[in-house]
């Protein structure tokens, strides 16, 4: 005869899972996300399965969910948690989405469109999302961007701030389109007052996108500024100057006629 090693039982109390923390419900704007999660506890290993107004989601099977590029139609649904173990399961409580309209200017796609010159816009950024937004280089934890965009008509140089608003924000430039920008210039603290300022030269018919958000994430009420400036017209030379004949120890007088902007030298 042969005898097998041992084999231990080990009893441990059968008790479905508790959960110590339901799903909260959350508030997001149009085109952002939303994450819902829970905490529970058990003695032994436990599966979680997420449940949108009844119906299992797909492949949610764990102790978080997040929804993305939530739309208006998205409002009201409700979200919830089953959580199972060996000795049973336990349902959580509904966590509500609410989806809220964000600024129209959010995404890169609806820039608004900035006039020739002397350009002045208040908005909140509080709804704003950082959704396809790029992360300019030179400002840390860069969030909740709204969007801009010139075309200059000639050369010159485009100035753009955020002077006078209510916290702490950031400005990128740049150039190219929706989806495949360049940067071009970048600031963060330059308007002073932890606003920022922008002072770029631009080229005629090049478009340009301004992206403006806040240091870490920071959002509240916007102000923004643009003001473009052409370039002075390079001289023309309107009369040349005549050759001139004389006899020895006389004086010859050369002279043009320019136009362009004062002082010509």
């Amino acid at each position: 005869t042969t005898l097998s090693s041992n084999a231990v039982l080990t009893v441990v109390p059968g008790f479905p899972p508790d959960i110590a923390s339901q799903p909260a419900s959350q508030t997001v704007p149009t085109g952002g996300s939303a994450t819902f999660s829970l905490s529970a506890t058990s003695s032994v290993p436990i599966s979680f399965f997420w449940e949108r107004n009844g119906a299992y989601i797909n492949g949610a099977t764990t102790s978080s969910y997040t929804t993305n590029n939530v739309q208006l139609a998205d409002s009201g649904a409700q979200f919830s948690c089953l959580v199972s173990n060996a000795f049973g399961t336990a349902l959580s409580s509904n966590a509500v989405l609410t989806v809220v309209a964000g600024p129209s200017n959010d995404l890169c796609a609806g820039a608004i469109v900035v006039p020739a010159s002397n350009y002045a816009n208040t908005e909140s950024t509080a709804l704003a999302t950082s959704t396809g937004d790029p992360t300019p280089s030179c400002i840390v934890g860069f969030g909740k961007g709204v969007w801009y965009v010139y075309t200059a008509a000639t050369n010159g140089t485009l100035v753009v701030d955020t002077i006078g608003s209510g916290f702490d924000t950031g400005l990128g430039l740049y150039t190219g389109t929706c989806g495949s920008l360049a940067q071009a210039a970048c600031d963060d603290d330059g308007g002073g007052n932890l606003t920022s300022s922008i002072t770029n030269s631009v080229i005629a018919s090049t478009t340009y996108y301004i992206l403006v958000g806040g240091y870490n994430g920071a959002s509240g009420s916007l102000v923004f500024h643009s003001n473009f400036h052409a370039a002075s017209p390079a001289p023309a030379i309107t009369v040349q100057p005549v050759s001139q004949v004389v006899p020895v120890s006389a004086s010859a007088t050369f002279s043009v006629t320019a136009t362009g902007a004062a002082p010509l030298s």
